[in-house]
Formats: structure tokens, sequence, C-alpha cells
């Protein structure tokens, strides 16, 4: 004998629902529901850079206990404005949406975000990077404009290659004082001393690590696919001190991560301080690291920074030198001068070039900005 359960007329057992009642709709709605919020609320792996507004760098700024009159480079006749995006981890259906976009760009995540550091560890640790960046940009920027600024500058490593000679005796974060007894306060010292070697040379190395000073001897080795003698280590210059006759600042409400504003910070600071009519009525915007040393240095999102400037209304857009492709490749730049650049003083010399043109432009009648097209490193 055959007994139905509750809610059955025939024997049959379906999860408790009715066999073809409303149930199994419901069932079957929600689950249509749950791949559908799936599909534009949880993120897949990939991470999309996508333009965000320019930002005025003038009203940032601070400057106080200057003894000489400070030019106003922020109004509507003409100003600067630092390029940034931002970075979201997308979902299904947004990561198909930029695969047919030829505008759109998605990397890995691993690309973008540090697997061994939570979210908000790392975008504080960013917001960090600008403050740095931002003391040691403004510091340079003073200094381009004649102002005598001193950058005590230091060799930090920032990543040892695995299998080098370095590897466990050098150390990401350690500082390089001193080689061969010689003290060194640029990265580039220590390449030129490196380069200047060869394989087997032994390097003694004066380092501090976590506040502990080390003496280590390091030699000199071969890597794949690289010519000479290599450490195995990257290095950078990072500044140690800064020290202005007076005090510039940061505004305290700017909340941004990463130094890729820094360009745009020394060249606005130097707006400001020189009193150079180079920028007046332009619209300058950019993106690129600066170093204690005024070089430019690479930084990523730059096709979409570059539409963010184009959005923007941007008259003269500065680049790092290496990624003058990456920004020419941005559809829609005909009439905005896009400048490869590898200094701030390059930056600086480009826009007083492109002063010149305009006034001789203004007294014969012609044009003299150059096209995108033709745009690269000014010689």
């Amino acid at each position: 004998m055959t007994h139905s359960p509750p809610g059955s007329t025939d024997g049959s057992i379906d999860a408790g629902y009715p066999r073809g009642g409303w149930g199994r709709s419901v069932f079957h709605g929600a689950s249509v529901a749950a791949v559908l919020w799936a599909s534009v609320a949880v993120p897949l792996p990939f991470v999309e850079y996508l333009p965000s507004r320019p930002q005025a760098i003038a009203p940032m700024i601070s400057i106080e206990d200057y003894d000489e009159d400070i030019k106003h480079v922020d109004d509507e006749h003409g100003h600067t404005a630092m390029l940034t995006v931002v970075t979201r981890q997308q979902p299904t259906l947004a990561v198909l949406a930029a695969w047919f976009d030829q505008d759109r760009r998605l990397l890995p995540v691993e690309r973008v975000f540090p697997q061994d550091l939570e979210r908000s560890e790392y975008r504080r640790l960013q917001r960090e990077r600008f403050s740095r960046q931002f003391e040691v940009a403004a510091a340079v920027g003073a200094r381009a404009a004649g102002v005598d600024a001193q950058l005590v500058s230091e060799v930090v490593v920032v990543d040892v290659v695995e299998g080098s000679a370095a590897e466990g005796t050098l150390h990401p974060g350690d500082v390089i004082r001193h080689v061969n007894g010689v003290p060194i306060e640029a990265s580039d010292e220590l390449s030129s001393l490196v380069a200047n070697g060869e394989v087997g040379d032994a390097l003694d190395l004066t380092v501090v690590t976590d506040g502990e000073i080390r003496e280590v001897t390091v030699r000199l080795g071969a890597l794949p696919g690289v010519d000479g003698p290599r450490l195995g280590i990257t290095i950078q210059t990072a500044v140690d001190v800064v020290r202005l006759p007076f005090e510039i600042a940061l505004a305290n409400e700017v909340s941004i991560g990463g130094p890729s504003a820094g360009l745009m910070i020394g060249l606005t600071v130097y707006a400001m301080l020189s009193g150079d009519p180079a920028l007046d009525d332009l619209v300058v915007t950019g993106t690129g690291s600066l170093d204690a040393n005024g070089g430019v240095g690479s930084v990523g999102g730059v096709p979409e920074k570059v539409r963010a400037a184009v959005a923007y209304g941007a008259d003269v857009v500065f680049v790092p030198h290496r990624q003058i492709d990456e920004a020419l490749s941005v559809r829609g730049i005909d009439g905005m001068t896009i400048i490869g650049v590898a200094t701030l003083s390059e930056a600086i010399e480009a826009l007083q070039e492109l002063r010149r043109g305009r006034d001789i432009a203004s007294s014969t009648g012609t044009e003299s900005y150059s096209s995108a097209a033709d745009a690269g490193s000014p010689s």
C-alpha cells in the first residue's frame, strides 16, 4: 500500500511542492534571479581601469611664509589638473561588455592588487605613497623655480630576483647606504657601479634592514637573457628628508592613492612660485611619478587617463616618455597636444616652446599647436 505525503496526490515527491504548481515556478524564478544577481554583483578575477574626472591641483596646495607673489593657476584662463583612474573588479556582464569594447581593458586582478594584502591595507599604503610623492614633487617643483630646496635621498631595494646572487642577502625595503665604503644617494649611482663591474666582482655593502645596520658582501652575477653583470635587485631612489625655506602642504580633504600625480604636482608648484606665463590660457593635464632628480616614471592606466583628458577638454597632456605610444593609441585625440617627457625640465621647456609658438601664431594668424599624430618627447 502506498501512502502519499502531504501535498501529493499521486504518490510522487517533488520537494514538498505540488508537481507543476506554483512552487516550481517560484523555485525557477529564484534561480534565475540568483544567476542575474551574480552576473551583475559578483566580481570576477579581472580589474578594469575606469577614467576619473581630472582634478585641479592648485586648490590642493597650501603655501605659507613665502616672500614672493604666488601665481594663480587655477582660474578659468588656464590651470593644471591631475589625471586619475578608478580600479574596479568587475562582474560577469561588465567583463563581457569590456571584451567587446576596444576602448576598455581588463587586467588579471593579481597584476593590480597585491594578493598578500587586504584591499583596505593596500589603499592605505597607496594614500601614504601619494602623500610622500607630494612632498618630493613639491620640493622638485620649487627647486625648478629657483628655490633652495634640499632633498636627502637614499637607495631602496624594491625587489630581489629569485635565484640571483643577492637572494637571501638583500631584501625588499633594505636601504643601501655605502658601496665599497663610498656613500650613495641615488639608484643610478649603484647601477653605474654594477654596469662597470664584471661577473664575479665582490661589492661590500652597508645596508639598513628594519633599522639595523648590516655589512654584507654580494658578488655580481649573470641573469638569463640579460647582458652584463647584475646584482639581481630592483632599486629606486627614495627621498628620506625634504627641506624647504617655507611650507608647502597638502589640503587635508585630499584622498588620492599612488605616485602618478607627481609630475603635475611638481609642474604646478613650479608655475605658482616662478610666475612663468607658459601655462597661461592653457588647460594642462598629465600623469607620471616624479623622483628626487626630477625624473618622470611610468604609471598605470595611461590610455584611460588620456580619455579623461579628452572629455575634460585639455589642451596639453603630459605622459612618461616610455608610454607615449599608449597615449597616442587613444581615439579622439585630434587637436590635443600629447607630449612624452622624461623629466620635469622637459615638461617646462615644452610648455615654453608652445608659448613661443602661440605668440608667433597670434602675430601671424596661424596655428602652431602640434597635432596628436606627431607629438613626442621634446628634443
